[in-house]
């Protein structure tokens, strides 16, 4: 059919800011790279179509909303089509009950996928897991055991036998004991000077037993650091009970979805992650992807946006740490127009001719970009350690060292109370002699 070169309204949503172009120019011109949530722009390229199929031209009108309601009406594109401002829309939009009352919903056109998109953590526990996952709790129990059962019997050994051992050949107290068993665990030893041959064998049994045990549970914190990790975060739920933070694609059909949702593992998330007392994460899709990149960090985002720029800026190991879980499943998008319209017909046909040929799917594959692959190549990256894996030695150290020092201060300070009180002593004994002396 021949529209005879009839202008048709219709309404375009565009989000993007832009700069230094018109809207039109950001329609007809733009390229493949740019962000194109829930399909508006790949959608003009099918109105293009159209119009060279039945012979019209459009004259666009741009809002920045794809229609909600408010008190009864609508804003946005589907408030325009309410009010009869334009014939159909420029850009698709979500299938919803309330929308389906006041327009025509013509033919569905693309699936639209949103996900939690996150790079997956190593561990799912505190920051001192990574030293205490090695070993289960009664396996710890029973080594911590062990260690204070031949403590305990090497001081029986050497108050009995009254062995001389260490540099000054006389200390057998507990504490010397205690560093004894420290070194053995921590694969040091210490000098000893010894006759007993009971203290002998209990201190060669205990460094093999630690020799044992510092074997396996140096190899076990290793592997556990460097391997690739297990998928800790499957749905939501666990999404929610991690240390990841989150947020969300500043787009207004994601705040929309937090208004009306009833589930109610999605309303803790926003509450607990997404906008607290002290952050509001609704971020562009660029930023969002940043945080991903850098870890610790679960952003909700169209994927036609996040696997591009996952492509640009990820390397093969964050590719690969990539993990996804769905805030709701994927949805269609459909073309609409003013209800009751008489270019119904045109579109619904136009894009059911489209999807025959291929077209669209054509469109899709030069629009979006698909999730890159995972380059499984072990020793592609260098491995490496971060931060917070080694933070807990660090934190013990720095503890260590402020111990050391309060405790240097400590004896400083009882030390000069010791001689100021020797002092004294002393002038008290040497005043009887000094009256003595005068008289």
């Amino acid at each position: 059919r021949n529209l005879q070169g009839a202008s048709l309204k219709c309404v375009s949503v565009i989000t993007d800011r832009l700069k230094n172009e018109t809207y039109m120019h950001f329609l007809e011109q733009s390229k493949h790279d740019k962000t194109d949530t829930l399909h508006k722009l790949k959608f003009y390229t099918v109105i293009r179509y159209l119009q060279d199929m039945y012979n019209f031209s459009v004259a666009v009108q741009r809002t920045n909303s794809w229609g909600y309601s408010h008190n009864g009406s609508f804003d946005g594109l589907i408030g325009a089509l309410q009010r009869r401002e334009a014939e159909f829309g420029c850009s698709p939009v979500l299938f919803k009950i309330n929308r389906a009352e006041v327009v025509d919903y013509v033919v569905p056109t693309w699936q639209t996928k949103h996900t939690f998109l996150f790079r997956q953590p190593k561990y799912q526990a505190s920051y001192y897991s990574v030293y205490t996952r090695p070993l289960d709790g009664v396996v710890w129990r029973c080594m911590f055991g062990v260690l204070l059962v031949a403590g305990l019997t090497l001081n029986l050994i050497l108050k009995v036998k009254k062995t001389n051992f260490f540099f000054d050949g006389r200390d057998s107290s507990l504490s010397l004991i205690w560093l004894l068993i420290c070194s053995a665990v921590c694969q040091q030893g210490m000098p000893v000077n010894k006759n007993a041959v009971s203290a002998r064998i209990i201190i060669f049994v205990t460094f093999m037993f630690s020799m044992m045990v510092y074997q396996f549970y140096n190899a076990n914190v290793l592997s556990s650091l460097l391997n690739e990790q297990y998928s800790y975060i499957r749905n939501l739920n666990d999404l929610l009970h991690s240390d990841l933070k989150a947020g969300v694609e500043d787009m207004l059909f994601n705040k929309d979805y937090f208004k009306r949702t009833t589930d109610p593992v999605s309303l803790d998330l926003y509450k607990a992650k997404i906008a607290t007392d002290k952050h509001y994460n609704f971020f562009d899709a660029e930023y969002g992807m940043g945080l991903v990149k850098r870890g610790g960090f679960a952003f909700h985002v169209d994927t036609s946006a996040a696997y591009a720029v996952m492509r640009k800026t990820f390397s093969e190991r964050e590719i690969c740490e990539v993990g996804e879980v769905q805030l709701f499943p994927p949805q269609y998008v459909g073309a609409v127009a003013v209800r009751g319209s008489q270019y119904r017909e045109y579109i619904a046909v136009g894009v059911s001719k489209l999807l025959e040929t291929g077209l669209m799917n054509r469109i899709k594959s030069i629009w979006e970009s698909r999730k890159p692959p995972c380059a499984k190549q072990r020793y592609s990256t260098i491995m490496a350690v971060n931060i917070r894996e080694f933070s807990m030695a660090l934190l013990f150290l720095l503890w260590g060292c402020m111990l050391s020092l309060f405790i240097l201060i400590l004896e400083i300070f009882v030390h000069k109370i010791k001689r100021r009180n020797m002092g004294r002593t002393h002038l008290k004994k040497l005043k009887p002699w000094g009256e003595t002396y005068s008289s």
